[in-house]
């Protein structure tokens, strides 16, 4: 849903539900997929101007993607923070 939520422009769905999964995810620590998604609102709230919250959710997407050593991944917190 979060991904069609951004994809049609609907910014503040996609944020509520990326923040929801991330609740979700937290408590069993599925690390790769909070780095997504931690990822991802970055990338939302980045859109929407908010961008000391947008840097702090990318930030933390990359240190987690770092320790995972997932290389594609973490090249694409990166990006995101370059935008």
């Amino acid at each position: 849903m979060r991904i069609f939520h951004r994809l049609l422009g609907r910014l503040k769905a996609a944020m509520d539900d990326y923040r929801y999964a991330l609740r979700l995810l937290r408590p069993i620590d599925i690390k790769i997929e909070m780095a997504n998604t931690s990822n991802n609102l970055g990338y939302v709230l980045a859109i929407l101007g908010r961008y000391s919250e947008a840097r702090a959710f990318v930030e933390d997407a990359f240190n987690m993607r770092k320790q995972l050593g997932s290389l594609i991944p973490t090249a694409l917190s990166e990006n995101t923070l370059a935008t």
